[in-house]
């Protein structure tokens, strides 16, 4: 895997965005979790969006805790890193939290694990929605089968698919099976999550997924 920088400072993060003269507008992908996944780039909003021809940057915001951190540390920490990156339009992977298969013999212990995972994911979920509100700028969910169609044309690919496409499209190389320890499926899935966001951009959001990219303007 390419050393994709993990943030864990956010103002190192906002410090490394070079930022671009206008009409070029900053978009935002994030795979939400501990390891948050993110990706971004710069695009002309005024010329027809080409999602891949656009340079982009790959990185992780670490949002694990601290021995003496509060859980309200990590949604704090994500809304700096909003605020820092200053985006005019984020996109994000709407992901459904699915309980693993531990073994557990007790069904209350699963289903806390579970309760707590989905706290988890809806706290940084509000955060995001409630900056986009604050700011008046896009923010859009983005299926997890959506984003898994766009990147391998299966909305039931595995991981290590997802991340072979973008090694494919994108000339990262991205391990496949230590994806676990790397970060690597974070990272491959917040790049196919800005991909897909941009391409919705480009047919109004709600459009043909069918129809060809045109010109649409991001206030």
């Amino acid at each position: 895997m390419p050393k994709v920088r993990k943030y864990a400072d956010v103002s190192l993060l906002a410090l490394s965005v070079k930022r671009e003269p206008p009409p070029l507008k900053l978009a935002l992908g994030l795979d939400l979790g501990t390891s948050c996944g993110l990706s971004y780039c710069w695009f002309n909003p005024e010329a027809p969006l080409d999602p891949t021809g656009y340079p982009i940057v790959m990185g992780q915001l670490d949002l694990s805790l601290g021995r003496w951190d509060s859980p309200a540390v990590q949604p704090a920490r994500l809304r700096q890193m909003l605020r820092g990156l200053d985006p005019d339009v984020c996109f994000f992977e709407n992901t459904r939290h699915t309980p693993p298969d531990t073994g557990f013999p007790s069904v209350a212990a699963v289903l806390a694990r579970a309760a707590t995972a989905i706290e988890f994911f809806a706290a940084l979920k509000s955060v995001i929605t409630a900056w986009g509100t604050e700011r008046n700028i896009p923010v859009v969910g983005i299926e997890i089968a959506d984003i898994k169609r766009r990147a391998t044309s299966k909305g039931n690919a595995s991981k290590a698919d997802v991340i072979a496409a973008c090694n494919e499209q994108f000339g990262t190389k991205f391990g496949t099976e230590d994806y676990e320890q790397t970060g690597a499926d974070d990272v491959a899935d917040s790049v196919w999550c800005l991909v897909v966001g941009l391409e919705m951009i480009g047919r109004g959001l709600s459009g043909d997924p069918e129809a060809p990219p045109k010109k649409r303007v991001v206030r």
